[in-house]
């Protein structure tokens, strides 16, 4: 009898340890949870970040957002040093931090600079499973000598979104621009408009309602600019004159609608491209082919062109401000947000890149501890 009596004293002793145990364990998990949770309320970035569940995909403008230019950060005090023979850049803020950067070649605005750490931190998204996709006024030849530079990324689209480029499966590193692939079932759409655009015959020479309004536009002297577009053209104005004709013709909704052509500002220029192409187009062709939802993608954007675009997404982020438009549709968008260190060029890119990949990092630690808390 007292055998067994001492049998059952020691089997209900371990049991109730073993409860112990593992109520310990859940605390832990519970309190690891919640630490998260107060951690990602930190900034005013942060609290709309975390109000996000997931983060699936991110798409960036690339001038003014991941590419910056001196003539934009020199007036915050950042300055940079090129070594053009090396394709490289030292960038310094005024606090004396120093980056390294590539050096971009671009045709309109001159050599941009790309940290080396925001290609790191590009990297560290698309290891957690983060799409990345570049979205940009740029034409195709730009885009195709700048693509060696740029970070590895899941698309590319160019001419404000007239063509969407692929890099090959599997790669890991840098590659040709003669390696990737256009989508050409996003272009066949509006193939009326542009005509293919894959081709050498002159701009002036083309088919396509688009190529209409050039010639018209070329007749007028508003020296439209082809040069290296195939799906897109831009326009910059010289004098007062010019622009009054213009603005004549982007008053005319009517007859651009009739023909299929949308334009936007980019740069201080005025781009013409198909209506049924631009950013916010080109976002919800990705996020229909990628199964996204809005909810699950963050915009990284700058300029007036790129609004459509950041208002797909769940959550926009600015490193510097464009135009006065701009400020005034981030102050109404309740989930906009410019960087604290907003026109530092790089500095700025990389304070929002580090943010997202913080909030990354976290959901994935939150998914880790619920996994464990179930199987607890």
């Amino acid at each position: 009898m007292v055998s067994c009596h001492f049998s059952e004293v020691l089997r209900r002793r371990k049991g109730f340890c073993m409860r112990i145990k593992v109520s310990s364990r859940l605390f832990c998990i519970l309190l690891f949870l919640a630490s998260l949770s107060m951690m990602n309320g930190d900034t005013t970035n942060n609290m709309i970040l975390s109000n996000m569940k997931q983060i699936k995909c991110i798409f960036s403008d690339l001038d003014g957002t991941l590419c910056h230019f001196e003539r934009d950060t020199i007036k915050h005090g950042v300055k940079t040093t090129e070594n053009k023979e090396m394709c490289t850049a030292i960038v310094r803020n005024k606090d004396g931090q120093t980056r390294a950067c590539r050096l971009l070649p671009a045709s309109t605005m001159g050599n941009g600079t790309v940290s080396e750490r925001t290609i790191e931190l590009v990297g560290k998204l698309r290891a957690h499973g983060v799409k990345f996709v570049i979205i940009s006024g740029a034409r195709t030849t730009t885009i195709q000598e700048r693509l060696p530079f740029l970070p590895l990324v899941d698309a590319v689209a160019c001419e404000t979104g007239s063509k969407i480029f692929y890099p090959p499966d599997s790669t890991t590193e840098p590659v040709k621009a003669s390696s990737w692939m256009m989508d050409e079932e996003w272009s066949k759409r509006f193939e009326k408009v542009t005509g293919p655009l894959n081709t050498d015959t002159p701009a002036v020479s083309r088919q396509g309602t688009l190529w209409d309004l050039f010639r018209e536009m070329k007749a007028l002297r508003l020296d439209p600019d082809a040069r290296g577009y195939y799906g897109c053209f831009r326009v910059k104005c010289r004098s007062p004159e010019s622009l009054e004709i213009l603005s004549g013709i982007i008053s005319d909704s009517h007859k651009l609608d009739s023909m299929g052509i949308a334009h936007a500002m980019n740069l201080g220029m005025y781009d013409f491209f198909p209506k049924s192409a631009g950013k916010g187009s080109t976002v919800r062709y990705l996020q229909q082919k990628w199964g996204l939802r809005e909810e699950e993608c963050v915009a990284l954007f700058d300029d007036d062109n790129d609004l459509p675009m950041a208002a797909l997404c769940g959550a926009g982020f600015l490193p510097g401000i464009t135009s006065a438009s701009v400020q005034a549709r981030v102050e109404e968008e309740r989930n906009w947000r410019i960087a604290e260190s907003a026109g530092t060029g790089v500095f700025a890119t990389e304070e929002i890149l580090e943010q997202i990949l913080q909030q990354v990092e976290r959901l994935r630690e939150e998914e880790k501890a619920k996994e464990t808390l179930t199987s607890a």
